[in-house]
């Protein structure tokens, strides 16, 4: 999955869970990149109707590996897509340390727009967009969608 659809999804889990704090939410944030969307929707939902009032780390990571079949990867695949994140992070990275500080700028604020959630709108509205890697992959993300990035 990419940035912003981590963002949404940590968004929803924050909805399902209000007393989540913005350090949970990177954390699930960070959980939620290497992984396909559908699975951790599927598990989240799985989740959200048997549990109460906070997350539970362990447990909703052992239903998001057993969604996506994580563990169960050959050690090939995982070692491939490790490889294949490491390689997207480094793009992520030359295109932003590429960019002017005013087109910086400007494609925060398209970033900033896109968030639903006002707490962590308001935490990356203060984040050094050449610093977090939330904010520098949803600048990325709306990047390529606007074909300013090769695909």
């Amino acid at each position: 999955m990419n940035a912003m659809e981590a963002a949404h999804l940590v968004a929803w889990l924050k909805g399902l869970f209000p007393k989540m704090t913005l350090e949970q939410a990177d954390f699930w944030t960070d959980r939620f990149l290497p992984r396909e969307v559908a699975p951790v929707e599927r598990a989240v939902t799985r989740y959200a109707e048997q549990n109460g009032e906070w997350v539970d780390r362990p447990k909703l990571l052992a239903l998001m590996d057993a969604e996506s079949n994580w563990l169960r990867q050959p050690r090939f695949d995982r070692v491939r897509e490790s490889e294949r994140l490491r390689r997207e992070a480094e793009d992520v990275d030359k295109f932003i340390a590429e960019l002017s500080e005013s087109r910086l700028a400007k494609l925060k604020a398209d970033a900033l727009r896109e968030i639903q959630d006002p707490a962590i709108r308001t935490k990356l509205e203060q984040a050094d967009p050449r610093r977090s890697a939330t904010l520098k992959g949803i600048i990325y993300d709306i990047a390529k969608s606007k074909g300013a990035v090769a695909a």
